[in-house]
């Protein structure tokens, strides 16, 4: 009976091993890009005291680097596409005008990332803000908080040979040479 046990045991060990999946992570080093929408909902005073209520609508494309050895950029370029009012009858151009001058602006983050089972672990070190020099996280957290954290997770997956991090599609962009 003993025989039998153990005969039954290492037969389901195996079973369990080669069922296993090796455990190895995609390869997602190079360069990958996205463009996205985002709708922002605002209050704002507006130049006659009351409150503006508005939906901003920004353009994003982000081109996200990752090398082999663990590094990372991502870079976001952001545009103003549109305001729609909600309570108010503001001039469409001016309110765009006055965004545009916070939205309007090209980040690049860069620091390490480490890849877990189904999310990527970024941790920013230095941020370069358009027509700015490259300065460390703390320092640019420092006058702009809107930034966001240091450190922080995205859920991932590869489907298609695309790469989607937290439902966005991000396309391979491959090098010519």
């Amino acid at each position: 009976m003993r025989k039998f046990f153990v005969l039954f045991a290492s037969l389901l060990l195996m079973i369990s091993l080669l069922s296993c999946k090796s455990g190895k992570k995609p390869d997602i080093s190079g360069t990958w890009e996205a463009d996205i929408m985002l709708k922002s909902d605002l209050a704002e005073p507006s130049t006659t005291g009351d409150i503006v209520k508005a939906f901003l609508y920004t353009k994003q494309n982000i081109v996200l680097t990752f090398s082999e050895r663990g590094r990372f950029s991502k870079k976001v370029l952001q545009e103003v596409d549109r305001v729609e009012f909600i309570s108010s009858s503001e001039d469409v151009e001016a309110a765009k005008e006055y965004f545009s001058r916070y939205c309007n602006k090209d980040l690049v983050f860069s620091g390490e990332y480490e890849q877990k089972s189904s999310i990527i672990v970024f941790e920013v070190s230095k941020v370069q803000s358009t027509g700015e020099e490259v300065v460390s996280y703390d320092e640019y957290f420092a006058k702009d908080p809107s930034i966001g954290a240091d450190n922080y997770c995205e859920n991932y997956e590869m489907k298609d040979g695309d790469l989607i991090l937290n439902g966005v599609k991000f396309k391979k962009i491959e090098r010519k040479e």
